[in-house]
């Protein structure tokens, strides 16, 4: 066998075989690599596209959260409008009950007393307890009517007895002596009619003073219940305070308070304690519900690594996910300790109106005892501001006033002298 057919020999026997085989392993290979690159391909896009849904949930979480943080800030501005819109009522009515009052006055002065009384019973009807107006109609008009009517009688009596001297004069003594008897009995007369009108007036006196005892006694029972209400409502007894509330309506059909809590805040403190409940219990449930899903995913991915890294040689550093702490828990609703920095900032800037609204719905929702006597003792300082500041108000007011007084009192002499001065010229001018 010659040296060309031998290494044909080896070519066909080995060395074709063995180059065949090792293209075969080579391609082999090459697929498995390819296979593993595909995976780690895929694994790559799964991580990025669970990466993107977990941001635009927290997006979504987080713009709801605002959402209803922003939704509760306009309800408590409006809260707080309506009571501002309240307070306004309150001081226009004042203005009105005043210019009534001056009117009445004006009429009283005038002697118009039928005028006077309409305009006093008008600001009775705004406001019942009106001291002023319960004086001039019980007292004061009646003992004026009566002074009028006595002068214009004592008027009348004088002229007459004028007239009667004169004729009087004329006649004999027994006429005389027949008169005079006839004056004595009619004087008799009119101090028996003077005692029963006084007599009267006394009984009429007993009835008004018997009258202001029973509405001060309804008062303080309304009073009492409307305390008794106000701790049940504090307590979350709303059956109860609801009950007591009723009562008080009972006894006061237009009374403002126990209507805005029957109607407004009782069913509001029910509502908030039923959300707040169903929060907690969402919040709870969300929360196990994320650390199941974390721990099944944590378990997942161990045993993926673990199996992987048999045949990964160079693995690329994924960046981790931010993932929200599941045990935070975002506050959207207001708490009585901002109520009560609101409130202070407030005061700071010198609203005491408005901070002790605030204070008082602090104190109404605070479960804290320290916290609720530092918004008692922060409620009452600043209600000896909102005093002093009305009090320094009303000081300046009267100060004005008797300003102007004076100012108007030294035009008018001005004027008198003026006047004076002016007539006296005229009369020279006529002299000369």
């Amino acid at each position: 066998m010659d040296p060309d057919q031998k290494k044909a020999k080896i070519y066909l026997e080995k060395k074709i075989p063995a180059r065949r085989e090792y293209l075969r392993k080579l391609e082999q290979r090459k697929a498995e690599l390819e296979e593993k690159r595909r995976k780690a391909e895929e694994e790559r896009a799964r991580r990025k596209a669970e990466l993107e849904r977990k941001k635009r949930e927290a997006e979504a979480a987080r713009n709801q959260r605002l959402a209803e943080k922003r939704a509760k800030e306009e309800a408590r501005k409006k809260a707080l409008e309506e009571k501002k819109r309240q307070l306004q009522a309150q001081k226009e009515k004042q203005a009105q009950i005043k210019s009534l009052y001056q009117q009445a006055l004006s009429y009283y002065k005038n002697n118009q007393f039928q005028e006077a009384e309409e305009v006093f019973q008008q600001i009775l009807s705004l406001d019942p307890g009106n001291k002023r107006a319960k004086i001039y109609l019980e007292k004061k008009i009646p003992a004026r009517r009566e002074y009028l009517r006595k002068l214009e009688q004592r008027k009348a009596e004088l002229e007459e007895k004028r007239r009667k001297a004169e004729e009087e004069r004329a006649r004999r003594k027994a006429e005389l002596e027949r008169k005079k008897r006839e004056a004595e009995a009619a004087r008799n007369q009119r101090l028996a009619e003077k005692r029963a009108k006084e007599e009267a007036r006394k009984k009429a006196l007993e009835e008004k003073k018997r009258q202001l005892q029973a509405q001060k006694e309804k008062q303080a029972q309304i009073k009492s219940l409307y305390q008794q209400a106000l701790s049940y409502y504090k307590n979350n007894q709303f059956q109860e305070a609801e009950e007591v509330f009723q009562q008080i309506l009972s006894l006061d059909p237009g009374n403002k308070r126990a209507k805005i809590y029957l109607e407004k805040k009782i069913p509001a403190r029910k509502e908030y304690l039923r959300k707040l409940e169903q929060k907690k219990a969402e919040r709870e449930k969300k929360r196990r519900e994320k650390l199941a899903r974390k721990k099944a995913k944590k378990e997942k991915k161990v045993a993926r690594v673990k199996k992987e890294k048999k045949v990964r040689k160079v693995k690329k550093k994924a960046k981790k996910p931010e993932v929200t702490s599941d045990f935070i828990i975002v506050k959207s609703e207001i708490t009585p300790e901002q109520l009560y920095k609101d409130a202070n900032g407030l005061a700071f800037q010198g609203k005491y109106e408005e901070a002790i609204t605030l204070y008082n719905y602090a104190y109404d929702i605070a479960r804290d005892k320290t916290l609720k006597k530092e918004i008692l003792k922060a409620k009452k300082h600043t209600q000896k501001l909102l005093a002093k500041e009305i009090a320094a108000k009303k000081k300046e007011e009267a100060k004005k006033k008797r300003e102007e007084k004076k100012r108007k009192k030294e035009e008018e002499r001005k004027k008198r002298q003026e006047e004076k001065r002016k007539k006296k010229q005229k009369k020279a001018e006529e002299k000369s």
